[in-house]
């Protein structure tokens, strides 16, 4: 991306999702581990466990999705 590119409010916001995207890709097995820390501390309930997927796997799972679908 060009220095130019971050002078418009697009070229910021494609830059900053970028970034954090890269960094949730890094930190993943981590974030997954905090996640189940949250399910076990009731914070984030799951509706159901259907295919009996532990709440680390899961919370890496629901990162995966997120950035294939572009909401994380």
């Amino acid at each position: 991306m060009a220095d130019d590119d971050l002078q418009s409010p697009q070229g910021q916001r494609d830059f900053i999702r970028d970034a954090v995207r890269r960094l949730i890709e890094k930190h993943k097995a981590e974030l997954g581990k905090e996640y189940a820390r949250a399910e076990r501390d009731g914070k984030v309930p799951r509706r159901s466990n259907q295919y009996g997927m532990d709440a680390e796997r899961y919370g890496e799972r629901l990162i995966d999705d997120g950035l294939r679908k572009g909401w994380l």
